[in-house]
């Protein structure tokens, strides 16, 4: 009787378990520069797809590594930043350019929901503002800011006390730019936060209109632009990948 036993193999096998330990290494190293060239690709979209994106928002794409439940297997994970501190997180402004409808409220515009303008209040329909004509936009096509604190302390609806201006200090500087709520529109039917100025602040003009809905249509292509470039680059970026892990453990005996 002839036994042959795993200690027999010895040899071949750690050879096996040496490829495998490779291997899973390649996989890891291919699964993480795929995900880099998913997230520079994304940027890349950003960046063409919309007019003059902020810094932040062609930043907002994220990559990091995850271990899935069950220590079952190494997955790169590629998102859109869902957090921000003290703005808008760019998940939320993002998402509906990628799934196409209507867009969450942002920070500012939420504010609305707690102020009584003296029954001017905005419907909760009509918690979306836009710029309007009289509107100072920074490079990116957004009012800055310093421009939505000062309308929020103006309008009393800053969280944070010390924002908010009082009748003394609104007396004490009255260079101080004074914002109010009021109609705007045809018929005067539509609400407009409004921004005195001028000599003696004698002249308006609107800052931000509230629209009723803001639609949007399918411009970001998250998944295809991820889908594209694992289809065009997973069997170039594995392969090499593989070969770097067989180097590196063949120079290491």
């Amino acid at each position: 009787m002839l036994t042959i036993s795993r200690d027999l193999a010895g040899p071949a096998l750690r050879e096996i378990e040496a490829f495998e330990k490779q291997q899973r290494f390649a996989e890891r190293l291919a699964l993480t520069r795929l995900s880099i060239e998913v997230q520079k690709a994304e940027q890349v979209a950003i960046a063409t797809v919309f007019d003059r994106p902020s810094s932040f928002t062609q930043r907002s794409v994220l990559t990091f590594a995850r271990q899935e439940a069950g220590g079952n297997g190494f997955v790169r994970v590629v998102k859109i930043r869902d957090q921000a501190s003290g703005g808008t997180a760019p998940d939320r402004y993002l998402a509906p350019q990628v799934h196409g409808g209507e867009r969450s409220a942002k920070r500012f515009e939420r504010a609305f929901r707690f102020v009584d303008f003296r029954n001017n209040a905005f419907r909760d329909d009509q918690l979306f503002a836009v710029p309007g004509k009289g509107a100072r936009l920074n490079r990116y096509g957004n009012l800055s800011q310093g421009t939505y604190q000062r309308i929020l302390s103006a309008l009393r609806m800053h969280s944070d006390d010390a924002f908010n201006s009082s009748a003394r200090s609104r007396r004490r500087n009255k260079k101080l730019p004074q914002y109010f709520l009021g109609k705007a529109g045809k018929g005067r039917r539509t609400l407009a936060i409004w921004e005195r100025h001028g000599r003696g602040q004698r002249s308006i003009k609107p800052v931000l209109i509230a629209v009723e809905k803001t639609n949007y249509r399918k411009r970001f292509p998250f998944f295809d632009i991820g889908a594209q470039v694992m289809r065009g680059r997973h069997n170039e970026v594995h392969a090499a990948a593989l070969d770097e892990a067989l180097r590196t453990a063949r120079s290491g005996r």
